[in-house]
């Protein structure tokens, strides 16, 4: 089943009704804030309304949802948005979100596919821990700044490569999962990180 949602753009989501209604799903909407969702059962396929802001923490944790698309409007995805959602396998983030924060798609062990937008710049603590599934490479788009604790610890069994941008100011010593292997640009931070911790990743500097 696949189901398209949006909010009219003159509506005024500060005076939206708690809870309303978009076909069969039933939001909880606060301030432009999305802070959950019922009757997603088996949905297989959803788009998130337009003019959302914010996904709230844990609005879909754990639920049946396989694909999402994230529109233009949405700035900020909250603590652990998508947690534990153990069918969710693709990800689709329209050019506008800023920041990931902690956990937002931990746990999805099917997550295989996920596009990071030029105007993202900041991914959260163990954001994706625990994607298994996630593509053996994975390219970070020029724009992201900041890296925190544990944000790619994908698993015991860290293989992939990451190509970093030239943008990155900050790295957690411990954003990658142990034995990771980073693609850096010669003199960027990301290359004075690497150099810091050829003990724990492989590393490659490109021009």
């Amino acid at each position: 089943m696949q189901f398209s949602a949006a909010i009219p753009p003159d509506a005024n989501l500060e005076r939206v009704a708690l809870p309303f209604k978009i076909g069969p799903f039933s939001f909880a909407l606060k301030f432009s804030i999305i802070t959950g969702i019922s009757g997603i059962e088996s949905v297989g396929t959803f788009t998130i309304p337009d003019n959302s802001k914010y996904i709230g923490s844990f609005a879909f944790a754990n639920t049946d949802i396989k694909e999402i698309t994230i529109p233009k409007s949405v700035q900020h995805i909250n603590n652990n948005a998508f947690s534990e959602c153990d069918d969710l396998e693709i990800v689709n983030i329209q050019t506008g979100l800023k920041t990931l924060h902690s956990g937002v798609f931990s746990s999805c062990y099917k997550l295989k596919q996920i596009n990071f937008p030029t105007t993202l710049t900041d991914v959260g603590r163990n954001c994706f821990l625990g994607c298994y599934a996630l593509p053996e490479e994975i390219y970070l788009t020029e724009g992201l700044t900041t890296i925190h604790e544990g944000a790619f610890d994908i698993g015991s069994n860290n293989t992939h490569t990451y190509f970093l941008p030239k943008s990155l100011k900050y790295i957690h010593p411990e954003a990658f999962g142990y034995m990771s292997k980073l693609v850096v640009h010669e003199n960027s931070y990301a290359h004075r990180y690497a150099l810091g911790m050829t003990d724990r990743y492989e590393v490659e500097v490109i021009p």
